[in-house]
């Protein structure tokens, strides 16, 4: 079922690609002379990479595109950015109005931010000799990248002793959090999330928020503001997390209110492509039927 699923894959994707333009044509946004420039210039750039317009030419035709296909593609790139910049931000007609987001980032059942201590179930994995030996040089980047793939060598036996190390870990340092002691020390000392190296920021999210932890998302919103976990948050992928839930920062806000609204009405930017597609009807030529697994290959 493999290759049904992927023609499955490529009609989404089609489908996918005619939204932007489609709300285009809805909201009179088109490219202008400037766009189109930029476009030339783009085209340029890439053929200055060849010796000869013949190889530019060549390797186009290798990634199954034309000169023309090529141009459409970068103008549906094009008219995509212009769409979301126009429609989904800066008081945008689908944008989340300023003033409106400020009400709701003050509502602490709507919007929470939140800093934690992750330990992930590779923290307390034993390196080899050599890895070892320059550890405590590396970047916490190149030591996450040591200890994952360390992990990833274990055995199903070597995966749950390195689990329960973790978890003996991380309860060991919600035990130091209830009794006070310093969060930002320790999430230095112990914590493992890259985003929180300097974590006087924190993360800002509401509850239909993507690409958290939905544990680490419900939790947080269980706490008061200044409050910290009284029990570990445990996620399949991440590991285990600490949370203290802090205050808002509204001179944060201010700042960052742009990315803010964007990140805020993600979910209803997809919803409403999602179902400008289902509206979509989708015809198939002959063409389509005498495309096979074998005839991609």
């Amino acid at each position: 079922g493999g290759f049904e699923l992927l023609m499955e894959d490529v009609i989404t994707a089609l489908k996918q690609e005619l939204v932007a333009p489609e709300l285009a044509e809805e909201n009179g946004i088109e490219l202008t002379d400037d766009d189109n420039k930029t476009i030339d210039d783009q085209i340029a750039k890439a053929k200055a990479n060849y010796d000869s317009d013949e190889a530019y030419l060549n390797d186009i035709k290798s990634a199954y595109l034309t000169e023309d296909l090529y141009r459409k593609m970068l103008e549906t790139a094009a008219i995509y950015t212009k769409v979301n910049d126009t429609l989904f931000k800066n008081n945008g007609k689908y944008a989340t109005k300023k003033e409106d987001f400020k009400k709701i980032v003050k509502d602490t059942s709507e919007y929470c931010r939140e800093i934690h201590v992750m330990i992930p179930f590779y923290a307390q994995v034993d390196l080899d000799d050599s890895t070892a030996d320059s550890y405590d040089s590396m970047s916490l980047s190149d030591k996450a990248s040591a200890k994952q793939s360390a992990y990833a060598k274990l055995d199903d036996d070597g995966v749950k002793k390195a689990k329960e190390k973790a978890k003996k870990l991380a309860e060991e340092v919600l035990k130091k959090a209830q009794d006070g002691e310093d969060f930002d020390k320790l999430i230095e000392k112990y914590g493992w999330d890259l985003g929180l190296e300097d974590p006087s920021t924190g993360y800002y999210f509401n509850k239909d928020t993507t690409g958290y932890p939905e544990e680490l998302v419900k939790d947080a919103f269980t706490l008061k503001e200044n409050g910290i976990s009284t029990k570990l948050t445990e996620n399949d992928t991440y590991g285990y997390f600490i949370i203290k839930r802090l205050p808002v920062d509204m001179d944060y806000v201010e700042q960052n209110i742009d990315d803010m609204i964007y990140s805020y009405d993600t979910p209803a930017i997809s919803k409403l492509y999602n179902e400008k597609m289902d509206k979509m009807e989708v015809k198939y030529c002959d063409q389509w039927d005498k495309i096979t697994a074998d005839s991609i290959t």
